[in-house]
């Protein structure tokens, strides 16, 4: 097959691009022709098909009022975007299309060049984009339903989006636009979850569930070797904002005083933790290593003792979480969202109340006063990693995906 993904960027800074890297290697391993799509941006992977890229565009601090504008247009329809796509669709002619996220730097206007030349379309489903202007369903410290029944003017009022109310009108305006040209209902023939908790967030907001597919994302754990000991310290990791729930976290090591935290990432609440531990009077127990990935990482993970998952968002289903199962090693999770669906299969005692920091440091104390148990819970978690996230599983079960998007799709 000749098959055209598209995603706004083409290097990897997160888990959707992550999966986006992974699934062009999947393809062309099993010798299909993959053709990328994207934003221009210094930091992309080099590809003979760069120019057909829309230009870059910097959506995060815009300038002056006539780029602010340009902002604007832009992330509702781009015409320049449709245009090289246009361009792309017509020298490659490819049999289906992969859409992940396309979003404001691209825009749904390629949907409309699909339709054109009746060529299917699937989407996988990274966030809450779909169904929620600010991607999250998580607004001011907390899970939001204020946009359900499409009623996305009450996000404007709480600002939801940056917390900015010029940038919650936009994103609003966004989705109302979308919502009345149906272009993602009528350019897209399935869409895949890669959890279940995010298919049935999509169906109570109305989106139809007999086009929507249960993927999770693939992981080959045939070059990662388990951890063999129990580390001493608890790990958290990712990017540090509000949604990821670290402050549970720092706060469970009132309790946990005979423990260390190290925590990996970068973040705009990066200066809110230092000082909430320094008000907890436990800085001296917390560490914060900045950015930290490849090996480094892994070798966090595989000589920690165990590793914190403390989201009070409704996680999608976060590659840092089954990595770290990958290797063997027992995750305590927040009860909500692909973290609570996953954790639940392996065994509920690594699971706690989402932002109880004293649920999460009992269960917690359990686990460390016990490392047997510890050890045994992150072998059964690499093994459910082994079997349910097994990369030709995926690949077989996107075939027949992309088959059934084929026939589905009408020609005149």
């Amino acid at each position: 097959m000749k098959i055209i993904i598209a995603h706004k960027h083409f290097y990897r800074r997160d888990g959707s691009t992550t999966y986006l890297f992974d699934l062009i290697d999947l393809l062309k391993e099993h010798g299909h022709e993959v053709i990328p799509f994207a934003m221009q941006h210094p930091s992309n992977e080099r590809t003979p098909w760069s120019k057909y890229f829309v230009s870059f565009i910097d959506f995060e601090h815009p300038t002056g009022l006539r780029e602010k504008i340009h902002v604007a247009m832009r992330m509702i329809y781009s015409h320049e975007a449709k245009r090289t796509f246009e361009s792309l669709v017509r020298e490659v002619k490819p049999d289906i299309v992969h859409i992940q996220n396309i979003y404001h730097q691209i825009s749904p206007s390629i949907l409309d060049v699909c339709r054109k030349y009746h060529i299917p379309v699937v989407q996988t489903v990274n966030d809450y984009k779909l169904i929620c202007p600010n991607y999250k369903l998580f607004c001011s410290g907390k899970i939001e339903t204020l946009c359900k029944g499409g009623m996305f003017y009450r996000e404007v009022f709480n600002r939801c989006t940056k917390r900015s109310f010029f940038a919650s009108v936009l994103t609003a305006i966004e989705m109302y636009i979308h919502k009345w040209m149906h272009i993602y209902d009528k350019g897209v023939n399935y869409w895949i979850a890669p959890s279940k908790a995010v298919k049935d967030l999509l169906v109570e907001y109305g989106m139809p569930k007999t086009r929507i597919v249960t993927m999770y994302y693939p992981l080959d754990t045939t070059m990662i070797a388990p951890a063999t000991t129990v580390g001493s310290y608890l790990l958290c990791y990712g990017r540090l904002s509000e949604e990821k729930g670290f402050d549970t976290a720092i706060r469970a090591m009132k309790v946990l005083r005979d423990y260390r935290l190290k925590i990996a990432g970068v973040g705009p609440q990066q200066e809110y933790l230092k000082q909430l531990c320094i008000k907890e009077g436990i800085s001296d127990r917390v560490d914060f290593l900045g950015f930290v990935k490849g090996i480094a990482l892994k070798k966090l993970v595989r000589q920690s003792a165990l590793v914190l998952m403390p989201s009070i968002w409704y996680e999608v289903l976060g590659y840092s979480m089954t990595e770290a199962m990958a290797m063997g090693k027992a995750v305590l999770g927040a009860r909500i969202g692909g973290i609570a669906e996953v954790l639940d299969m392996i065994d509920n005692r690594l699971l706690f109340i989402p932002g109880d920091y004293s649920d999460m440091a009992k269960k917690a104390q359990i686990l460390l006063s016990n490392p047997h148990v510890s050890q045994q819970l992150g072998q059964k978690s690499r093994s459910w990693v082994q079997k349910n996230l097994f990369p030709l599983d995926h690949y077989n079960k996107l075939m027949e995906l992309y088959k059934k998007a084929i026939k589905s799709q009408k020609k005149p």
